[in-house]
């Protein structure tokens, strides 16, 4: 037997024999396209590119200009002498430093034959650079070969679809009959756009390779320019408004800018960190945005290459980014199947605030596009899927037969769209028309549950109480029950049974209102109720659908029933006011987090958190999932968005309003003429002769009733004090409370009026002490007039307030502060979706340390921005500081009296200011 290694020594040794023989015997030495560059590619032109080159003045291998060039040291190859190229030294380490690196995959002798057989026939080029190519075996195919459809553009004339393919765009007319094909391109066209005169602009490239940028001539098909620059695959471009730049995106995490009409680079723009899937132009400003793997959206100023702004609310890969038609909204998605759409603004330098985010499909979205018109966007996922919506309220317009393929192209022209599939077709359907009245998403007209519809029927005396009659534990036999009316009762279970229900059967018209609420606990009953409303036959009543439109999960930690507090996973993405749904719980969100250490705050009652739709408040834990929900009336058919619909029945275990502690409140409205079944159990199924209640059933009473927590108030001549006004709603009633103020003693003042706004439990005003102001007589403060106006069941209604026990004027303060607009105006403006300033002052007489304050009073969704959970802080060593005013999108025009208050020192409060919120839609309609 022959040892091994002889074996293979021999043979490394035959290689360049044999090349020599192959050499001798053809004319042809090796070619510098098909045999030498693949060479380069695979071992040198890793670190030896034209990126690293720019960088560190080392020669590139990407081409063959580059090749012959060589670098700070001069020629690396000489031709026709391969003893005098530097290359082959460096390979066979006869110079340093050795090349490859000692610790990377060298050539083989057979590989290196071949570059110096190429070296010594005179190193020829090929001619021009032609686009690189991978190196791999050609394997014919056995079955039919899929030509994948990745981009497609629309001209401007809408008259011709551009589509691109591997090497090729297919020219088609608006009947999808073919005008004629572009040819000659580096590997898949991913990139397709249209400049304003009609030239088409096509990039792609070969992956791993290099990056290739095209322009051509639509009617003559021939290439106006090429350029070549990134070290991978073209997989995103856009152009510019004016057509006069092009951008373009690869896979080696840059992004280059180029004249649109010499194919110069204006720019290379960095700071990704994955590769860039998407780009999309400003329709009117040099503003260029980019989608990437690195879960980050950037914009970027095209013309002088400065990124102005990184948007890091995605949680996965972002792949397809569009600017609105006008250029007031950016909406990105990818592989965390939502669509997210920003706030645009003038420059946007740090100021592009996400506006919505929502849940659009069960994959990863792979395509996004926005109608001409900027009506509609449209949507493509891995699922199989392409979605139409509402442009303005992200509401499903339409939802197309699955696709056979992925679609990865998406182009609106007119009334039209067309869409390239991965199987290589291509298709087109006419668009949805868009509803007139849809509500803008961001708009101050929020989705609401009706908590209690106002058709009450006709009020008649309350009954006699009547007492279940057993057997009444199924809807067969439920005992007959006329509204209103009182029932007792004992859940007690029978011999054959664990645990008992009572059924009391009623007649209800359609629209017809009712409470039905239980007593037990509250009577010493150990007995703790739950109770449904059903169908006749025993199948539940549904009361609404929630429709989730985010997902969530707890984190940090869990919470408790009662805590108000939470934090959840994308909070950036919510809202205030919307509802949120935490395993059968409904709740709303009040108040964003304050900073890295604070809790978002549902809305409560008395420090205790509220529930909506009579749900239960109950523990959660940490992980649970959360869902954004909107409301939807049963039976409407709502397309898939691959997250949950909930239906809710009638029901309700304790008190969702906290007034009756584990007693059962339920409001019911029939929703069609019939009879019904109201059920009582205990949640826990206990049972026993001692399990007593009482089952009412009532016309609903909306109702408010105000008061002042503060018994007292101590001022400080000159200065203020807060009054926390606080309404006890009733029976469903949720709307604003109107509170004036009048007969003042004299020296004092209060802002008024105060509103308390829609579906909140206080507002806040500010009573101020002028500098002689002594304190008032009782009979001064008996007199003082305060009353508030709501309109519970429609009805303007009227009430008296009491005023505090006492008001006394004390001793100077050691703080005065003083809040004002800034720029000498008399009041604060803002606008939904900005910024306003004002100056917090203070007076200091005899205090010398810091102090913190909170601004009172502001309209729900206007917060004061830019601070901790300590408020405004004026330090030791000052006398004032800037507050910045920060409004959501969805406030509705209004005008508050403002007033800062501080944390010690007698908690001295400020004169108010006017805020003023001015929405420019309901400025529009008031004109109209």
């Amino acid at each position: 037997m022959i040892p091994a290694q002889p074996i293979a020594l021999l043979q490394c040794l035959a290689v360049p024999f044999v090349w020599a023989v192959a050499a001798s015997a053809s004319a042809a030495p090796p070619d510098f396209a098909k045999d030498v560059q693949p060479l380069l590619t695979k071992y040198c032109a890793g670190c030896h590119n034209a990126a690293d080159a720019a960088d560190n003045g080392a020669f590139s291998l990407d081409n063959f200009t580059a090749l012959m060039k060589g670098g700070e040291h001069g020629a690396v190859i000489v031709p026709g002498k391969v003893d005098e190229s530097r290359i082959i030294k460096l390979i066979e380490r006869a110079d340093g430093p050795a090349m490859p690196p000692e610790d990377e995959p060298a050539p083989s002798a057979a590989e290196i034959a071949v570059l110096k057989a190429w070296i010594e026939a005179g190193a020829e080029g090929p001619i021009g650079d032609p686009a690189p190519m991978l190196n791999v075996p050609k394997i014919e195919p056995t079955a039919a070969v899929r030509r994948p459809v990745h981009a497609a553009a629309w001209s401007p004339d809408g008259e011709v679809l551009a589509v691109g393919r591997y090497q090729s765009i297919e020219l088609l007319n608006r009947d999808h009959k073919a005008l004629g094909v572009i040819e000659g391109l580096s590997g898949q066209v991913n990139v397709l756009a249209f400049l304003p005169d009609g030239k088409i602009v096509a990039a792609g490239g070969e992956p791993g390779l290099a990056g290739e940028v095209t322009v051509w001539n639509r009617e003559t098909r021939e290439l106006v320019w090429k350029a070549q620059a990134h070290r991978d695959a073209v997989t995103a471009g856009a152009v510019s408004g004016d057509g006069t730049l092009i951008a373009t995106g690869s896979y080696d995490q840059t992004i280059i800018v180029w004249d649109a009409a010499t194919g110069a680079q204006k720019a290379t723009l960095t700071g990704h960190n994955h590769a860039v899937f998407g780009l999309a132009f400003h329709p009117t400003k040099p503003i260029l945005a980019s989608a990437s793997g690195d879960r980050t959206i950037k914009l970027w100023n095209a013309a002088t290459g400065a990124r102005l702004d990184t948007l890091i609310e995605p949680t996965k890969e972002q792949v397809a980014i569009a600017f609105s038609p006008d250029g007031s909204r950016l909406a990105a998605a990818g592989a965390d199947s939502r669509i997210r759409i920003w706030s645009f603004t003038d420059g946007a330098a740090g100021g592009t605030k996400i506006r919505f985010s929502h849940f659009a499909h069960e994959g990863p979205i792979v395509s996004l596009a926005y109608a001409a018109d900027g009506k509609l966007l449209l949507t493509a996922s891995e699922d199989k899927t392409v979605k139409t919506w509402d442009a303005a309220s992200l509401s499903q317009v339409a939802e197309p037969a699955s696709q056979p393929d992925w679609v990865a192209a998406i182009a609106a022209s007119g009334a039209a769209v067309a869409l390239g599939r991965l199987d290589g077709s291509v298709v087109r359907f006419p668009l949805p028309a868009v509803a007139e009245d849809a509500v803008a998403a961001g708009s101050s007209d929020r989705p609401v549950i009706a908590e209690q519809p106002m058709v009450p029927p006709v009020e008649t005396p309350m009954p006699e109480a009547i007492a279940e009659v057993e057997p009444n534990d199924a809807p067969a036999n439920a005992v007959t029950f006329t509204l209103p009316g009182v029932a007792t009762g004992v859940l007690q279970p029978a011999e054959s049974h664990t645990e008992d229900a009572d059924y009391y059967r009623f007649a209800a018209k359609a629209g017809e209102a009712w409470i039905f609420e239980t007593n037990a606990a509250r009577s010493g009953s150990p007995a703790d109720t739950k109770i449904d409303v059903l169908h006749a036959d025993g199948a539940p009543v549904e009361r609404v659908l929630l429709r989730a439109t985010r997902d969530s999960a707890i984190n940090f930690r869990g919470f408790s029933s009662v805590n108000p507090g939470l934090r959840v996973d994308f909070w950036e993405e919510m809202e205030l006011n919307e509802y949120m749904y935490l395993s059968g719980e409904v709740c709303r969100i009040f108040r964003m987090p304050q900073g890295p250490d604070s809790d978002m705050q549902l809305y409560s009652i008395n420090g205790q958190r509220r529930s909506y739709l009579d749900t239960t408040p109950v523990a959660h834990a940490l992980g649970e999932a959360v869902y954004i929900v909107t409301p939807h009336a049963p039976g409407t058919v709502l397309p898939s968005n691959g997250l949950p619909v909930f239906s809710l029945p009638f029901e309700s275990d304790d008190d969702a309003e906290r007034k009756l502690g584990r007693d059962s409140k339920l409001a019911f409205t029939a929703p069609a003429d019939g009879e019904y079944v109201v059920r009582v159990r205990d949640v826990r199924g206990a049972g026993g002769p001692e399990h007593k209640y009482t089952l009412t059933a009532r016309v609903p009473k909306p109702d408010f009733a105000v008061s002042i927590a503060e018994g007292e108030r101590k001022i400080a001549p000159g200065g203020g004090q807060r009054l926390t006004l606080k309404v006890d709603r009733a029976d469903g009633f949720t709307g604003p409370v109107r509170v004036e103020f009048a007969d003042l003693p004299a020296g004092l003042s209060v802002s008024t009026p105060v509103v308390i706004e829609e579906g909140h439990a206080e507002a806040k005003a500010v009573l101020t002490a002028a500098p002689d102001a002594t304190s008032p007589a009782d009979d001064a403060i008996k007199a003082i007039a305060i009353t508030a106006t709501a309109a519970p069941g429609g009805l303007p209604t009227t009430k008296p307030v009491a005023a505090p026990a006492k008001i006394a004027v004390g001793d100077a303060a050691k703080i005065v502060a003083t809040l004002t607009p800034v720029d000498g105006a008399t009041e604060i403006v803002l606008r939904p979706g900005g910024i306003a300033r004002a100056m917090l002052s203070i007076e200091r007489n005899g205090y010398d340390g810091e102090l913190n304050f909170d601004v009172e009073n502001l309209p729900h969704g206007v917060i004061v921005d830019h601070i901790g959970l300590s408020g405004v802080l004026i330090r030791t060593d000052e006398d004032a500081r800037e507050v910045e005013f920060k409004c959501a999108n969805w406030v509705s025009a209004t005008d508050r009296q403002i007033f800062a208050v501080g944390k010690g020192q007698g908690d001295p409060a400020s004169k108010p200011v006017t805020l003023r919120v001015v929405r420019d839609d309901e400025l529009a309609k008031a004109g109209e």
